[in-house]
């Protein structure tokens, strides 16, 4: 059943897009359409250091553009448009241009996630025009680092460190190391950190639903994850609410050299 859905939601989507392809412009004013050209849109990187600097992005694959707006008779626009050879012709009217990446910023271990709109700008019948650059501002997303301390590999198989937002889960490991993850609207992030002992290492394992804490975060910035961990190397011996090294004293009367050893103490 989901297969299918998947195919009837791309089926329907194919009904609504504009042809982009190499249909020619007549010179004729009259002509109901024209062309518009597309401007790589620029974003805001995450935060790491606290800086930020404004980028253009590279690659725009697994973006969904929208045209928005009324043709020049009236007719209300909000369309799924697609650019060949960085054009596209439309109906003339008056537009914005949105474009979005929701769907690939949540599959697998996701992916920066932006959202933004253009300026409106007017298309004349028979003309050309450029959109004017999409402003993505910051992401929407979080970005998550992993990152293994020795002190952790010495001892410990990491298996897995799931995170999720309360819809969306993500698993990363010692070859994922970073993942994208949406904001919870009122909860924090959620992660659970599975992990076997090495042979030899003297630890145990972690317990077999895992160890699970939370991270509270917010969009357009990096966190990171660091995995430490400690062997107990002197084993201490509890005796009542306190702790003991393990070298019991013996009642003196019990055994007379101990007798010995307090006369000397005295």
């Amino acid at each position: 059943m989901k297969q299918l859905t998947s195919t009837l939601i791309v089926t329907c989507l194919s009904w609504v897009f504009f042809s982009c392809q190499s249909e020619k412009l007549s010179p004729d004013t009259s002509y109901a359409k024209g062309r518009i050209l597309f401007s790589m849109p620029t974003a805001e990187p995450f935060i790491e250091d606290g800086t930020r600097a404004i980028q253009t992005l590279a690659d725009t694959t697994g973006y969904t553009f929208t045209l928005s707006g009324t043709d020049t008779e009236g007719k209300t626009i909000n369309r799924v448009i697609t650019f060949k050879d960085n054009s596209c012709i439309i109906p003339a009217g008056k537009y914005t241009l949105t474009a979005d990446n929701m769907t690939a910023a949540v599959y697998d271990l996701g992916a920066p996630y932006y959202h933004g709109t253009s300026a409106s700008f007017s298309l004349e019948a028979g003309s050309t025009v450029p959109v004017p650059t999409i402003e993505m501002g910051k992401p929407k997303n979080t970005r998550i680092d992993l990152t293994l301390g020795e002190s952790f590999t010495d001892l410990y198989d990491l298996q897995s460190l799931t995170l999720s937002d309360g819809s969306h889960t993500i698993s990363l490991d010692s070859i994922n190391l970073k993942g994208f993850m949406m904001v919870p609207e009122n909860e924090p992030l959620t992660y659970t950190i599975k992990a076997t002992a090495k042979s030899g290492s003297h630890v145990t394992d972690l317990p077999a639903e895992g160890l699970t804490k939370t991270l509270t975060v917010k969009a357009g910035y990096a966190y990171p994850i660091h995995l430490t961990a400690q062997a107990i190397k002197d084993m201490m011996i509890g005796i009542g609410n306190g702790s003991h090294n393990g070298e019991f004293d013996a009642p003196a009367e019990k055994f007379p050299e101990n007798l010995e050893k307090l006369d000397k103490l005295e």
